[in-house]
C-alpha cells in the first residue's frame, strides 16, 4: 500500500491519509507507557490479504519517518483456510532514531497459528492462506510531534520443513563480484543494543557488501 488510493482502502482509526502518506489525526487511545513514556496513538489496517498459496512465513516492511517523540509498531495476523484467526502479532517497533525509543523486533511471541522469529512470522500449522497488517503510529503524550507512513506491504512464501535442497547453479557460475571484504566479527561483543556484532550481523555485513559494490 503506497499510493493515496491504495491507502484509502484500509481502515483508520485516529489516523489519516494525506497525500501519499497515514498521518496521525486525532489520536485514538493513549497507550501504555514505553520506556517510562506515554504516547498518545492511532492505527491504520489492511485490507484481508489472500496470497493465492498457502504460506507459511511473512516478512513485512515499510517505510516511515518519526522524530525522537514518536514511532511506528508493525503487526500481523492471518487465517487458516478453516477461517480460525490468529491474534496480533507485533513484528517490529521502529524509529528513525534510536535516542527514545529502541528500533527492534519481538520475537518468542506465540498462538496457536504462528510466531515471531526475529523479522519473520511463521506459521505453526501447514500453512495460513490470509493475512492482513496493522500500523501504529504513536507520538509523545501532549505533544504535535510528527509520525507519517509512506508504504506499508509484506512477501509471503512458502518453504517446506526440513532443510530445501539446494538449488543448481544457474547462468551466473562462475562470475565472481568484486565486493568490498567487510567482516561481520569486527565487532563481536560490541554495541549490545544492536545485537551485539558477530554472528548476529551476517544480514547487514553482507547488505554493506554489495551496496559497497
Amino acid at each position: 500500500w503506497d499510493t493515496a488510493a491504495e491507502l484509502a482502502s484500509g481502515k483508520a482509526k485516529g489516523t489519516g491519509v494525506v497525500g501519499d502518506q497515514i498521518v496521525l489525526a486525532t489520536p485514538a487511545t493513549r497507550r501504555r507507557q514505553v520506556g517510562g513514556r506515554a504516547y498518545e496513538t492511532g492505527h491504520w489496517r489492511s485490507p484481508w490479504v489472500t496470497s493465492g498459496f498457502s504460506f507459511t512465513e511473512l516478512i513485512a516492511s515499510w517505510e516511515a519517518a518519526t522524530t525522537r517523540r514518536s514511532f511506528v509498531e508493525i503487526e500481523v495476523r492471518g487465517r487458516d483456510a478453516a477461517g480460525t484467526r490468529s491474534s496480533w502479532d507485533t513484528l517490529a517497533r521502529w524509529a528513525s532514531g534510536d535516542r527514545r525509543v529502541r528500533r527492534t523486533s519481538i520475537s518468542g511471541q506465540r498462538d496457536d497459528l504462528a510466531e515471531v522469529r526475529v523479522d519473520t512470522w511463521r506459521s505453526r500449522t501447514a500453512g495460513l492462506s490470509r493475512w492482513q497488517l496493522r500500523v501504529t503510529l504513536a507520538r509523545k503524550a501532549g505533544t504535535s510531534a510528527p509520525v507519517v507512513v509512506d508504504a506499508v506491504g509484506a512477501m509471503t512464501s512458502r518453504v517446506p520443513p526440513g532443510a530445501a535442497p539446494t538449488s543448481a547453479p544457474g547462468v551466473a557460475a562462475g562470475i565472481t563480484l568484486e565486493v568490498p571484504a567487510y567482516s561481520q566479527m569486527v565487532h563481536r561483543g560490541h554495541f549490545p543494543q544492536w545485537g551485539g556484532g558477530g554472528q548476529a550481523w551476517c544480514s547487514p555485513t553482507s547488505l554493506a557488501m554489495v551496496l559497497g559494490y
